[in-house]
């Protein structure tokens, strides 16, 4: 009885498990169900800002590096990856390729060193020149020293071993690149290709260096290849750039001038439907990948402009508070300097008027004291001539300027003496 009702308790605990394993599944599900959307949604996003139609048509867009590499590095599309190639050599005004051999995109790091890289294209022509070709479809401020990378691991891998040096040889690095070659380099804001040599030696007679790198700008929706550039690499520009975007008579035009867009066409046209959406699936998701780091380096320019404003804002506000505190300042300090000032000038004026005035109230002092003692010796002369009888006293207070009673209290103290 004891083990049966084990059992039982086992089989109910095993059909809890399923349950619960069945409602995650269900959730999970609803959960994939709705990513779907939201990629749906993600789809009509990237169409609205990168003007990409993926259509059921056969054409396939070549400028996002997933499909480039897909379509491109396919043994059948040699023809078309030797019209795009020979298309940029004839730019360059090297000789073009007759035949190539596809290896093997994946550069291992040696045995306890180094670092792999992945390629888009690895091939080597008919006289084993190798060239890495490259599709750069959105901006990365490293791609330069990346492709210089390549390049170099290229040109070391050319040799096994017991092979002399002599077996060395240039090896071209071909980008495509769906950005400005220069960005913010000025007079080099509409270069569409650009070709450069690194020697070991200045004497550029002999091709010296290990790695040249040719390099040719895609263009976006709306633009169009300028400058003197040869008219097979401008088709291709197009083709790769704005194919999907042009019209049946332009295609049928550009595939008769343009050597292996035909065979292009074809490959394309051997893709299963389910080949296509996983190319252009992988395509959405190097789009939107483009999105994003377009996003971040808006955000990152938005802040260093920010910066550079308030910087700027700043030095301004700067003079304006200065001038502003200048004049405040001024002020303040001219009241004190008025104030300090004036009692250093009363002090000086104090001494310098009293000094006048001491000079002036003696002078006004000496007259006085002088009249008074005229005055006094006059009458001393008029009491003593009444005294002697010679005038009258009348007459002596009219010589006077008196009256007699003043003249009698002036001399007074005359008559006492």
């Amino acid at each position: 009885m004891a083990k049966r009702s084990k059992i039982e308790s086992e089989t109910s605990e095993s059909l809890n498990r399923d349950s619960r394993a069945k409602k995650r599944a269900q959730k999970v599900g609803a959960s994939k169900r709705t990513n779907k959307t939201d990629r749906e949604e993600q789809v009509e996003q990237i169409d609205k800002e990168l003007g990409c139609k993926l259509s059921d048509e056969v054409w396939i867009d070549l400028h996002y590096d997933s499909a480039f590499r897909s379509i491109l590095g396919r043994e059948d599309a040699k023809e078309a990856l030797m019209g795009v190639l020979n298309a940029v050599l004839a730019q360059a005004k090297l000789p073009p390729i007759v035949s190539l051999t596809h290896l093997s995109p994946v550069q291992l790091r040696g045995k306890n060193e180094g670092k792999e890289t992945f390629l888009d294209l690895l091939v080597e022509d008919q006289t084993g020149k190798r060239f890495v070709v490259e599709m750069q479809s959105y901006h990365d401020k490293l791609f330069f020293k990346r492709l210089s990378y390549y390049g170099c691991r290229a040109y070391a891998n050319q040799l096994d071993k017991g092979q002399g040096f002599e077996n060395l040889d240039t090896v071209l690095c071909v980008a495509f690149i769906r950005e400005p070659l220069f960005p913010g380099k000025k007079g080099k804001e509409n270069v569409w290709f650009s070709c450069s040599h690194h020697y070991f030696d200045a004497d550029d007679s002999e091709e010296l260096g290990p790695v040249k790198y040719l390099l040719v700008r895609i263009p976006r929706d709306g633009e169009t290849p300028t400058g003197e550039l040869a008219p097979e690499l401008k088709n291709w520009q197009r083709v790769i750039g704005n194919y999907s975007k042009m019209s049946k008579e332009e295609r049928d035009e550009l595939e008769a001038v343009t050597p292996g867009l035909r065979n292009l066409r074809e490959v394309m046209s051997t893709f299963t439907k389910g080949q296509r959406r996983i190319i252009r699936q992988t395509a959405l998701e190097r789009a939107a990948q483009e999105i994003d780091e377009r996003n971040s380096l808006r955000r990152r320019a938005l802040k260093q402009i920010k910066d550079e404003v308030r910087d700027e804002v700043r030095d301004e506000v700067r003079d304006e508070v200065r001038d502003e505190v200048r004049d405040e300042v001024r002020d303040e300090v001219r009241d004190e300097v008025r104030d300090e000032v004036r009692d250093e000038v009363r002090d000086e004026v104090r001494d310098e008027v009293r000094d006048e005035v001491r000079d002036e109230v003696r002078d006004e002092v000496r007259d006085e004291v002088r009249d008074e003692a005229l005055s006094a010796g006059r009458l001393g002369i008029l009491f003593e001539l009444v005294q002697d009888g010679d005038i009258t006293i009348a007459k002596a207070a009219k010589r006077a300027h008196m009256t007699v009673p003043q003249f009698k209290k002036a001399t007074a103290a005359l008559a006492l003496d």
